[in-house]
């Protein structure tokens, strides 16, 4: 990924921006994706290495620099793809692997009473740290902090757009 930063860097003054944002987009973000969860379950001073490395090349304010290019530091990156793998196992379960096809159930078909947290997923205790980290602890968590709006939506795509804007708007 260093390489890519210092190919930004040098021709950051030559080429227009459209075409750094698809240098961006072809070479450095599917690397981000497909490492993203070892990424983000690691230590964070290796993780802040590569968030630094991430924004080397740009001397704009980082938040316009996502805003401008539409997508979305690492660790928002990982929220996003944690939440667009529940959403699959919710909505779309057809997409995913089937020992993903149990993880998350309502909070209704838990318990036999009503709750108010009866439509949140039910998010399984754990106790370390290890286990806040798991995919089924953090899925039900970050599913529930969404909004209602948001979790509603069954096409994936859309929910997506919405999904990638509600993070947008956090930064």
């Amino acid at each position: 990924m260093s390489n890519y930063a210092g190919i930004f860097y040098r021709n950051r003054q030559r080429l227009p921006d459209k075409c750094l944002k698809s240098i961006y987009f072809a070479f450095v973000y599917p690397h981000l994706l497909h490492g993203i969860d070892v990424y983000v379950n690691t230590r964070p001073t290796h993780l802040s290495k590569l968030m630094i490395l991430q924004n080397k090349p740009y001397t704009s304010p980082v938040k316009d620099l996502y805003t401008a290019y539409n997508t979305l530091p690492i660790s928002q990156l990982h929220i996003q793809q944690l939440l667009l793998l529940v959403h699959k196992c919710i909505y779309h379960k057809y997409l995913v692997p089937q020992i993903y096809l149990d993880y998350f159930h309502d909070n209704y078909i838990i318990y036999s009473h009503d709750t108010r947290q009866k439509t949140n997923l039910h998010k399984y205790s754990v106790y370390s740290t290890f286990g806040q980290r798991s995919f089924k602890f953090q899925g039900a968590s970050l599913w529930n902090e969404l909004a209602k709006s948001i979790k509603d939506i069954k096409s994936l795509r859309k929910f997506k757009e919405a999904l990638k804007l509600h993070l947008l708007n956090s930064l």
